[in-house]
């Protein structure tokens, strides 16, 4: 099975997700993100212990973030899985009404969307992007019913001629909730978000509180505490002025196309802009996690962390990086020392300590150790099993490779000096040697079982004592 898109979705608590920071986590495949400013890492709401993406609903599809444009398989069949965290859509109170426009498939203009069933369970819809346009409907269900406020894992498939939704409850292999569209091709790439919105919403000019059960005085009465129409304009009918009130509104928060009509994504802006201008609750964020596609069968379960480590030690003069991420494989970028970082992934550790100083230790299968001491620049890679010991000590470049099953090879260029004690140190010789003696006599100063030597003679005899 090949995957072509992997990425877990994880980063550092509290910052906003951006290409680069998509791109430390991916490990097959690209994720973009669009519109990012209404999305953050968040541990709210985690997957296997990492942070994911908490997005909350912008004032239109354009202002809500979206992960994407995300390729699905050119040609063929395809899968595409995620997590999903859906908050409870049915304590918004208007029921099945309560919509988020989920996924968005660019190539086709539709919509995978998704709400609360009666009973609080997962619902999915096919939207056309005319948001008032009736919603296609599955063709069949099957399975069992998965509530809303917990994690969904949505897995996708088109088998070449059908769509089939499957929402699984969190990790579970079974239970899920099936929906299939015959006959339904939606292109070749989505964008997953969270854009909220209210269905059955279409005010337009001529419409009145009689028909339309009170809603036109509603708007109206958001319209004027807004400040786009008069005080006092709340009259019931749908006139020029109310329309031309809802224009202004439009082209302020930048909804396309600007047309004096409230449909769905416009009734939407209106709620939203009023929570936040009287500072009400505003609709709560959902949380995306784990992204995958596949060209050749399901993906299933995202898998734990863990696995084969990798570190990279590049040139020590740009910013540092770490990552952490998913099982299989995980990356450890180490870079500036001045601003130390480490990334930790399977059974690898990495940390650094102050500039020009580096101490990392790798623990993994069986055991590896690298001691770095203090350098100008390095580049190395290592990855081993069995036991591996490489030191590094002062020098100007060091190229350093080990790679083996049980043992390692480190080469080091020195280039100021190298001190090299041999022990054991050889043993001295039992040797007696005869010194100098003012008399003119040289005589053995010491006699250690040997001979003594005379080494120099004025005007005398060498004796031994």
């Amino acid at each position: 099975m090949a995957t072509t898109v992997n990425n877990s979705l994880s980063g550092v608590t509290g910052t906003q997700p951006s290409a680069s920071s998509l791109a430390r986590t991916a490990r097959a495949g690209a994720v973009g993100i669009l519109s990012p400013s209404r999305a953050l890492y968040s541990a709210t709401q985690t997957v296997h212990g990492l942070t994911t993406v908490q997005l909350s609903t912008g004032y239109h599809r354009g202002d809500t973030p979206r992960l994407g444009p995300i390729a699905l398989p050119a040609t063929g069949p395809w899968w595409a899985r995620w997590y999903a965290w859906m908050p409870p859509l049915q304590d918004a109170g208007y029921g099945i009404n309560e919509v988020r426009w989920h996924v968005h498939f660019p190539g086709t203009g539709l919509g995978y969307v998704t709400h609360a069933t009666a009973a609080g369970n997962a619902g999915t819809r096919l939207q056309p992007s005319g948001l008032a346009s009736a919603a296609i409907n599955w063709d069949t269900e099957t399975g069992s019913a998965v509530a809303t406020g917990q994690w969904w894992r949505i897995e996708l498939e088109y088998t070449g001629t059908d769509l089939i939704s499957r929402i699984y409850p969190g990790h579970s292999t079974t239970g899920a909730r099936v929906h299939t569209w015959l006959n339904r091709d939606v292109g070749r790439s989505l964008e997953v978000t969270g854009y909220r919105y209210r269905r059955g919403v279409l005010l337009q000019q001529g419409a009145t509180d009689a028909t339309t059960g009170g809603q036109v005085s509603f708007r109206q009465q958001q319209l004027i505490d807004l400040g786009y129409l008069a005080p006092g304009g709340a009259d019931g009918q749908y006139g020029p002025g109310t329309a031309t009130a809802v224009q202004s509104f439009q082209l302020a928060y930048g909804l396309v196309p600007a047309d004096g009509e409230i449909g769905p994504e416009t009734g939407a802006a209106m709620d939203l802009a009023i929570w936040v201008l009287k500072a009400q609750p505003t609709p709560p964020p959902l949380y995306l996690s784990h992204v995958a596609v596949s060209d050749s069968g399901p993906l299933g379960p995202a898998a734990l962390p863990g696995g084969d480590a990798v570190a990279a030690l590049g040139a020590l003069l740009t910013p540092a990086s770490g990552t952490k991420h998913a099982a299989g494989e995980a990356v450890a970028a180490l870079g500036a020392l001045a601003s130390p970082s480490g990334g930790r992934g399977g059974n690898a550790l990495a940390v650094l300590g102050a500039s020009g100083v580096v101490d990392g230790a790798k623990a993994g299968a069986g055991e590896a150790v690298a001691s770095l001491g203090t350098i100008t620049e390095a580049d190395g890679t290592k990855h081993a099993f069995g036991q591996a010991v490489a030191q590094l000590g002062v020098v100007g470049t060091v190229q350093g490779t080990k790679h083996t099953a049980g043992s390692a090879i480190a080469q080091l260029a020195l280039t100021t000096e190298a001190h090299q004690l041999i022990e054991p140190v050889p043993p001295v010789q039992a040797v007696a040697r005869i010194v100098h003696q003012p008399e003119g006599t040289a005589r053995p100063s010491g006699r250690l079982g040997g001979a003594a030597h005379p080494t120099s003679r004025i005007d005398g005899t060498a004796s031994r004592r």
